[in-house]
């Protein structure tokens, strides 16, 4: 269940003929990507993190939605981040052309539809069951508010986290690491990208 996807090279002017900052990134898509993913980011979280809702240094406030300030502070530079330095990179290095490619694959189904039954029916029994020898025998069913929250919860999920995330690390930098380190064992563009990611997060 590998996520392959075609490297192009760029059309009309090669990347050895630019110059500037768009020849950089044209050169090396991938070190621009994680710098701007990286950069990006925390640019945009630092305020939030300096507000009252983190070190408390700077009276800044974001207003809440659902109870909380994340939202509010948290998923522009999450959005900043993977995603638009994913879209810049594109832009620059393969055009309209490229953006085009890059915004179709968000919208195409890799994998059977067992997968999915996979993840949605047996990861949750798989919880459950690994939860049951901590439960002391007081296992309950879930409140019918619990339930009703779960598809809204989904889709809050999808269009935050997955929108954010997903574009950047899977459909742009994965690709091209694998492009670049085909037949390498282990997997080492999965290591690379995941440690990216983790460096983002901490």
């Amino acid at each position: 269940m590998t996520n392959t996807t075609e490297v192009r090279p760029t059309a009309g002017t090669t990347p050895q003929e630019r110059g500037g900052v768009s020849g950089v990134i044209a050169r090396h898509p991938l070190a621009s990507f994680f710098t701007l993913a990286l950069g990006l980011s925390w640019l945009a979280w630092i305020p939030y993190i300096l507000s009252p809702h983190g070190m408390g240094v700077w009276d800044l406030h974001f207003p809440e939605v659902l109870g909380s300030a994340q939202f509010t502070g948290v998923l522009p530079g999450a959005l900043l981040g993977p995603l638009g330095g994913a879209f810049i990179v594109t832009a620059v290095a393969d055009g309209r052309p490229g953006l085009r490619r890059w915004v179709g694959r968000l919208f195409r189904w890799r994998v059977a539809w067992y997968w999915y039954a996979l993840a949605l029916v047996v990861v949750p029994a798989v919880i459950v069951a690994s939860a049951l020898p901590f439960a002391g025998g007081d296992v309950r069913a879930p409140s019918a508010l619990a339930v009703a929250m779960l598809v809204p919860g989904l889709v809050i999920q999808l269009f935050s986290t997955g929108l954010s995330e997903e574009p950047g690390w899977r459909d742009f930098a994965l690709p091209r690491l694998q492009h670049r380190f085909e037949g390498s064992e282990p997997p080492r563009s999965s290591v690379r990208s995941g440690r990216s990611g983790t460096c983002r997060s901490t």
